[in-house]
């Protein structure tokens, strides 16, 4: 089962988060999707994406507008409008 938020005042809006997440400390999420076994480390920024079953985003890994593919692990940085599948 997932659960969603909308935004009503200063809450992070239209996020979807599937079973058995981890979400770090600090890290901020707005208008994505996380599918199950996502695992999200600390102080992380995911904003308007898809993260698929499995994905490891490692701390302080920055997303806007990507993609990430079931299983991958996102190299640390900054990253806008990529897509990231493992081959």
């Amino acid at each position: 089962v997932m659960f969603r938020t909308r935004a009503t005042g200063d809450e992070t809006p239209n996020v979807t988060v599937g079973p058995n997440c981890s979400i770090g400390a600090s890290a901020k999420i707005v208008n994505s999707i996380l599918h199950e076994g996502v695992t999200v480390g600390d102080g992380c920024q995911v904003h308007n994406s898809i993260l698929c079953r499995g994905v490891t985003l490692v701390a302080k890994t920055s997303l806007k507008d990507c993609v990430v593919g079931p299983n991958c692990s996102v190299p640390g940085g900054n990253h806008k409008g990529e897509e990231f599948f493992d081959e």
